[in-house]
């Protein structure tokens, strides 16, 4: 009886040492993702670009969110931190990029 308690305990601790191990591997998984996403977006957008279009800039910006949005910790990220909630809602809702791509589309 004995051993058999044992058993159970142990192959639950294994339950849970998988589960946990198998969120922070998806996590992993979700944020190289999401960088890759990001990094496909920027090689396609450049600022100083005169015919870089809003729909560019903004999905680059979507991209970045999206990459802080769930929580991966990054270099890339971090310009975010230092910027107002009012700031991230102007990138969010697109009128950041329409601002500065007025004429293009």
């Amino acid at each position: 009886m004995e051993s058999f308690l044992k058993n159970k305990i142990i192959t639950v601790t294994i339950f849970f040492l998988i589960y946990g191990c198998s969120d922070e591997q998806q996590k992993t998984i979700d944020c190289a993702s999401l960088t890759s996403d990001f990094i496909a977006t920027s090689a396609n957008y450049n600022v100083e670009d005169l015919s870089a279009t809003s729909d560019e800039c903004q999905a680059n910006w979507d991209s970045l969110l999206a990459l802080w949005d769930a929580g991966c910790d990054s270099e890339l990220t971090s310009v975010l931190e230092s910027l107002s909630t009012e700031a991230i809602e102007t990138i969010r809702d697109g009128s950041m990029c329409a601002a500065l791509h007025s004429g293009n589309n």
